[in-house]
């Protein structure tokens, strides 16, 4: 009897950036309601507004480990903040809320030099909250770019794409009563992968987007040696939907579900007569998860776990599968937003 096959995800590399940013919470003064104060709420937008600003993944903005603790708002709060967290640059300051307007200030601390390295100013209407941290994000980036000579890309640019896989790997029912009958073997495919878009939304300073498309694959499957001889042969149809997250450049995980289309043909040998053929077909699901790496324009290379669902009236069947593959993009069109 065949246990199910343990498998080791490859471990993915840890991201690295050229510039770590770290945002503190930021004191937000509200004088129509008697200066009633909150940092969270202003760290949280400012972070988002950061995040939402499409950089080459040249910059990171995070969130201090430490983020239960009072806004700084002098040299001395911030050289400590940096010195207890190691941390080189922090931003941190207020906005505060008038009768008809907003007044923000915010910081830019590097912890090498002592100094603030710049303090960005904005005001705006109280019905444009939102314009007035664009406005600081957008002043942010620009003396970013021009202190540090990173180029930083203030078009969001989302690609939509059309990719043709192929994959070979290996499968085994999970089951131990279906081992008894069968054993997986090999496995290969092909199909077509459609991006709509490859910058869907932005979250925690990531870059997610979505997959669908087809794909068919041929399973073989051999009877359990225990048993009797035989032969399975599987075609499986999945229509996958697939979310995306880039760790860092050129590296991507995904996870997926999908709808399946089972069609098997099951050959069992007799001993004294000719063998026998019994067609089956079944509708499914399927889970997985997986790891992306992009060696060029045109090519990318991937590796992928699956958990595939059967139902039947008889017994369910549910199979692992270890894939490795190949995406050939074949087709690509770019469109082009403000920020």
């Amino acid at each position: 009897m065949r246990n199910i096959i343990l498998f080791v995800f490859i471990f993915l590399p840890i991201s690295v950036f050229g510039l770590n940013i770290k945002v503190a919470p930021i004191l937000y003064v509200d004088e129509t309601e008697n200066n009633a104060r909150n940092t969270a709420r202003v760290q949280n937008d400012l972070l988002n507004t950061l995040w939402a600003v499409e950089t080459g993944i040249v910059i990171r903005f995070e969130r201090l480990v430490n983020n239960n603790i009072n806004s700084p708002q002098s040299l001395t709060e911030a050289v400590t903040i940096c010195r207890n967290e190691r941390i080189e640059y922090l931003i941190y300051g207020y906005i505060t809320k008038r009768q008809h307007n907003f007044h923000a200030e915010i910081r830019l601390f590097e912890y090498e030099s002592r100094t603030v390295l710049q303090s960005f100013y904005s005001m705006d209407s109280i019905e444009h909250y939102d314009r007035l941290l664009e406005d600081i994000a957008r002043k942010i980036f620009i003396f970013i770019e021009e202190t540090f000579n990173y180029d930083i890309i203030t078009e969001k640019t989302s690609l939509t794409r059309l990719l043709i896989p192929a994959m070979v790997g290996y499968w085994t029912p999970v089951d131990s009563e279906w081992v008894k009958v069968f054993l997986g073997t090999v496995s290969a495919g092909s199909g077509v992968i459609f991006v709509p878009k490859d910058n869907l939304f932005t979250l925690f300073g990531l870059s997610f987007y979505v997959s669908t498309g087809l794909e068919l694959k041929y399973r073989l499957g051999v009877g359990n040696p225990a048993g009797y001889e035989a032969f399975n042969h599987n075609l499986l149809i999945t229509v996958p939907v697939r979310l995306y997250t880039t760790l860092a450049e050129k590296h991507q995980v995904f996870i997926g579900i999908g709808y399946n289309y089972f069609l098997d043909f099951f050959v069992i040998a007799n001993k004294y007569s000719d063998s026998a053929v019994y067609v089956f077909n079944s509708m499914g699901m399927c889970l997985g998860l997986g790891y992306k790496y992009t060696i060029n324009d045109k090519i990318s290379i991937f590796a992928r776990n699956d958990f595939d669902f059967l139902f039947n009236e008889q017994r369910d069947l549910v199979t692992f599968s270890i894939l490795i593959g190949i995406e050939i993009k074949i087709y690509e069109e770019e469109t082009r937003s403000r920020w």
